[in-house]
């Protein structure tokens, strides 16, 4: 909307974001951008709320006196400027950790696996499962290529609640190991989760069924004149990571794990054939995909 800030919209939630090395410059154009968002709306006569606007510096510095200097308005409010902010059911941080995110869906994933554990004896494996695959996969599941990029000590703590269902929802022990659990259930782990959620955006954005703004963050491999387009098969340029926190992003990792699979999954002609090619490669024991 305007040249130096992006906006994101959806429904009655609007975004400015923009990026840059210099605070001075990021504040400059952010406050710009709500200035001309404050008139447009007076225009239209459309109110704003500037109380319930709030801003958030994003680094992967830890250093919090970054936000000394930085300060917007909106109607003569002073933004209240946070560190942990919910986003269309995404709690973002300041420096991306997810932390708190993650926290959030442990506690509601554990109070739906106790309930499952007080009804579990009224239901049978069959209706048992259904319960996680509809209550309990989908809070794992959202958004997962967004905040999968935490550490892994926080996606750990996914994986022992992962673990931890398995051996309710069959009537194991504690100890169980969790493997044969997994492979009797046909559960990915959230690593594979993660890796598989990968795997669809890049394909749906190399299919053009995704935001444009996707597709823009992968390149397919240029090869020259001496070189046959039969060695290329459509692989992805695959970046060099400056930051830790990138090897972990869709513009690292998506490259590098589609890079990995079969000519054939890759030029599949639908997301689902895409999908049940996928699973087929990589967890070849299971009979059927879910």
């Amino acid at each position: 909307m305007w040249p130096n800030t992006n906006t994101a919209m959806f429904a009655d939630d609007t975004t400015l974001h923009t990026f840059g090395k210099n605070l001075t410059d990021i504040n400059n154009n952010l406050q710009d951008s709500l200035s001309a968002v404050s008139e447009w709306c007076k225009s239209n006569s459309m109110i704003l709320n500037g109380s319930k606007t709030k801003s958030m510096l994003i680094s992967a510095s830890n250093k919090h006196q970054l936000t000394t200097n930085f300060s917007l308005t909106l109607l003569d409010d002073s933004l209240q400027i946070t560190s942990t902010e919910k986003l269309l059911g995404v709690t973002f941080d300041h420096n991306l950790n997810f932390k708190s995110h993650v926290e959030i869906k442990l506690r509601k994933c554990n109070s739906l696996l106790f309930l499952l554990m007080r009804i579990k004896c009224f239901l049978d494996l069959k209706t048992r499962k259904l319960f996680y695959n509809a209550y309990i996969l989908p809070h794992l599941d959202y958004c997962i290529t967004v905040w999968g990029n935490s550490s892994n000590q926080l996606m750990d703590q996914l994986l022992k609640f992962q673990k931890r269902a398995a051996r309710i929802i069959l009537d194991e022990s504690f100890d169980s190991p969790s493997a044969p659990l997994f492979l009797v259930l046909k559960w990915m782990t959230i690593y594979e989760r993660l890796e598989y959620k990968q795997a669809i955006l890049v394909y749906k954005s190399l299919t053009q069924n995704s935001p444009t703004y996707l597709a823009s963050k992968l390149q397919k491999v240029q090869y020259t004149e001496r070189q046959l387009r039969s060695s290329s098969n459509d692989l992805l340029l695959v970046p060099q990571p400056k930051l830790e926190i990138f090897r972990k992003s869709i513009s690292y990792a998506g490259p590098k794990l589609w890079n990995s699979l079969p000519a054939n999954i890759r030029h599949t002609d639908s997301v689902a054939s895409f999908k049940t090619l996928y699973i087929k490669f990589k967890f070849p024991t299971w009979t059927t995909s879910q």
